[in-house]
């Protein structure tokens, strides 16, 4: 496993990494796991918040200079509406989402494309976020 952290401009920690395969940070020094576990403990508690809600939908475009860089289309139900994994009627929606690290780590290295299907969360009603690819078979 390998440390790493970003400096505040004083020298103290601002942020950590860690990462089980040789990878190199941006602008971050190596650091210890006495260093990274001392880090992680001084951070304050946090209750998670669930999303509001997830939904499986089509990942359309990634534009990496954007503010919310991936675009999906997602299929909205209605009550009436009748799905099977076969097909699925309602009205396609799409919106610009936010990423997490993973997914921007999975497109850099090809292993999400446009057409994946993806998990996306609202956290809140205009926070959308991309989180996981979703394999659709094994």
């Amino acid at each position: 496993m390998e440390y790493w952290a970003k400096l505040n401009p004083d020298g103290t920690i601002n942020s950590v990494e860690s990462h089980s395969y040789p990878h190199v940070v941006p602008d971050a020094v190596k650091i210890t796991k006495e260093e990274y576990d001392t880090f992680i403990a001084s951070l304050p508690g946090v209750e998670p918040t669930p999303p509001l809600s997830t939904h499986l939908a089509r990942l359309d475009n990634i534009n990496p200079g954007a503010l919310k860089p991936a675009t999906v289309t997602r299929l909205f139900l209605t009550e009436n509406d009748v799905t099977t994994i076969w097909s699925v009627t309602g009205k396609e929606y799409s919106c610009d989402c936010f990423v997490t690290q993973s997914i921007v780590d999975e497109w850099q290295a090809g292993s999400i494309v446009v057409g994946d299907l993806v998990l996306t969360h609202f956290l809140e009603s205009d926070k959308p976020i991309v989180t996981h690819k979703v394999f659709k078979t094994w």
